[in-house]
């Protein structure tokens, strides 16, 4: 049996178009078993999926510039408790938004 999984994916909590609950019914759908959801310089979807009983592995995709470039890190295995972290990724967002 092949193993199906998807370590990339945003929901409506950074620029996704779907709600938790929508992903999770089109990973069932496409007998994806593991996942994580990485969105854009957010981590409300790491305390939000905490003990639901998913096999997901929590993530965070933040925006970071280098030398003019732009460029975006993935983060697996989070922790989105930490306010650092949350405080970082709130500052990141800002400034994304203001180059927008």
């Amino acid at each position: 049996m092949i193993q199906k999984f998807d370590f990339h994916i945003h929901s409506k909590f950074s620029d996704g178009e779907y709600d938790i609950e929508k992903i999770i019914e089109n990973l069932d759908k496409n007998g994806i078993t593991d996942f994580a959801i990485t969105d854009h310089d957010n981590v409300e979807s790491v305390d939000y999926l905490r003990g639901k009983g998913y096999n997901n592995i929590s993530g965070v995709e933040m925006s970071s510039r280098y030398n003019n470039l732009n460029m975006h890190i993935l983060g697996y295995y989070i922790d989105g408790n930490l306010d650092e972290l949350k405080t970082l990724c709130n500052r990141v967002s800002d400034l994304r938004k203001a180059r927008l």
